[in-house]
């Protein structure tokens, strides 16, 4: 299993607007430094020029650079989930769509994260790059269960019309925390292996597989 630890968070979190557009405009300066100038260049004094706001405005909610990083980390996964939560959506409504297909999107839309992650600063994302998973953020946000149901539970019934909802709410579970497990195993120990498509189509056959032998285990005994 994943041996990285867990990356620093920062010291509060504002919750007036005026703080609110501070701490914003930090972690647009960090963005626009390691864009335009690179992650050598992430320097405190530089982050006060860029952003505007005092040393000890930045410490007193950020510990280190790297919760800056970690938070604008979380932002990007947040407008990944957005946009991925808009083209599932999209994907939904058209029925040629299969769990393969579903499945397929998903693995595109956490390859595409990660890629833009480790653009913006390599040497956090190979320290904490199992931190920033899209599927577990999208769940704590907004509700594993909601979007399993929402997205995976259809296509299961369609292919198992003989499984109830609660079954294939179960079984997908497990399909997901199967094809997890891969991901980030192979993120942390071999990560080219993430844009091979014969490792995508791995993962799928993985998760394919956890589908059907635990459905088949829930099958009644007689």
């Amino acid at each position: 299993m994943l041996q990285q630890t867990p990356p620093p968070q920062p010291r509060k979190v504002p919750k007036q607007g005026r703080s609110q557009h501070m701490v914003s405009s930090i972690l647009d300066a960090c963005l626009r430094i390691l864009t335009e100038y690179g992650e050598e260049a992430l320097t405190l004094p530089l982050l006060e020029h860029v952003s505007g706001a005092g040393k000890g405005s930045i410490y007193q909610y950020f510990p280190n650079l790297d919760a800056i990083v970690a938070e604008l980390y979380q932002r990007e996964c947040h407008a990944a989930i957005e946009d991925s939560a808009f083209r599932l959506l999209f994907l939904d409504s058209r029925p040629e769509v299969t769990l393969e297909s579903l499945l397929e999107k998903m693995i595109n839309c956490s390859v595409a994260l990660h890629d833009r992650l480790k653009s913006l600063h390599l040497s956090f994302h190979t320290r904490y790059s199992a931190y920033f998973d899209i599927g577990k953020i999208y769940g704590e946000n907004y509700g594993l269960i909601n979007f399993v149901d929402d997205h995976f539970v259809p296509l299961v019934l369609k292919t198992h019309p003989d499984v109830t909802a609660d079954r294939a709410r179960e079984a997908v579970t497990f399909l997901l925390q199967g094809m997890q497990s891969q991901f980030f195993n192979a993120l942390e120990f071999y990560p080219e292996k993430i844009y091979e498509p014969d490792f995508q189509k791995y993962l799928i056959n993985i998760g394919l597989w956890i589908l059907d032998e635990r459905l088949r285990s829930m099958e009644p005994q007689y």
